[in-house]
């Protein structure tokens, strides 16, 4: 259940979830030592489970023998990275089943040590049904993925938009809200008020030489906070720069990198709208 849990076990091998009273009273220095110790490897694993969901946007690719050593059979990072699919020289789509990088059903596909591999991600799916025989040996098996890849959400822009997609267009968001969630998923924005503070939202790509920002102006309703912050925020067009400031065209921006920032953006919308 991806908890980091801790249990003690008694002089009669009784595994049970409080220390026992012994050791309780004789070492109660070491029984919070554990404790504390329990409480970070928790924050390391919830840091790690994050790190890994932003490989795409890292542009993370990496030999398979160090995918193998780093990822797989790390001691904290592989029950979250055995669950994950990985996409081995641009075309095999395995996760560690037995022993090793398999196939669906377990197939022993040709792998090598120094092929590449990055995170499978949807949009790499030329059959739409792979996905689904992948989904079935999940559900056969139990397995909770440790965030949403198989079924991750994916966004395309409009046939007709070429440099700027206006699909959020319009709503209203709570800036306060809307803040604290950009910055914490690393974008650059700054609350605006009703002084010299307008910017615009940027989500720095450094891996992909690109950037991402999207219009957030505010809604001018004479209605500021006790700082003298507006309240509300209305969404714009999203779009891509170049690391020179040049914006370019939706088509040239790899579709992995658009819909993942594109699902953020989906993510602020949903969570910063007014209640």
């Amino acid at each position: 259940d991806d908890q980091v849990t801790l249990r003690w076990r008694t002089e009669t091998g009784r595994i049970q979830k409080v220390a026992p009273k012994k050791l309780r009273d004789s070492l109660p220095e070491e029984v919070a030592r554990v404790k504390q110790e329990q409480q970070r490897v928790t924050a390391l694993f919830e840091a790690q489970r994050r790190r890994l969901a932003t490989l795409w946007l890292d542009h993370r690719v990496i030999p398979v023998g160090q995918l193998r050593q780093r990822y797989l059979l790390h001691p904290l990072v592989g029950p979250l990275a055995r669950r994950l699919l990985w996409l081995v020289d641009g075309r095999l789509t395995l996760m560690w089943q037995e022993d090793g990088l398999r196939g669906v059903g377990g197939a022993d596909l040709p792998v090598t040590d120094d092929m590449p591999a990055r995170l499978w991600h949807p949009m790499d799916a030329e059959d739409p049904h792979l996905a689904v025989i992948w989904r079935d040996l999940f559900a056969e098996r139990g397995l909770v993925q440790p965030f949403p890849q198989l079924d991750r959400e994916t966004f395309e822009p409009a046939e007709h938009e070429a440099d700027e997609t206006q699909i959020f267009s319009g709503r209203i968001l709570r800036q306060y809200t809307f803040r604290n969630l950009v910055q914490h998923l690393g974008w650059r924005y700054q609350a605006q008020g009703g002084f010299d503070s307008h910017n615009v939202p940027t989500r720095p790509l450094e891996a992909w030489e690109l950037s991402a920002e999207f219009d957030a102006d505010p809604v001018h309703d004479g209605n500021f906070t006790g700082a003298g912050l507006f309240h509300h925020l209305r969404v714009g067009g999203v779009r891509f720069r170049r690391t020179d400031g040049q914006v370019i065209e939706l088509a040239e921006v790899p579709p992995v990198v658009l819909s993942e920032v594109l699902r953020e953006v989906a993510f602020f919308v949903v969570t910063a709208a007014p209640q």
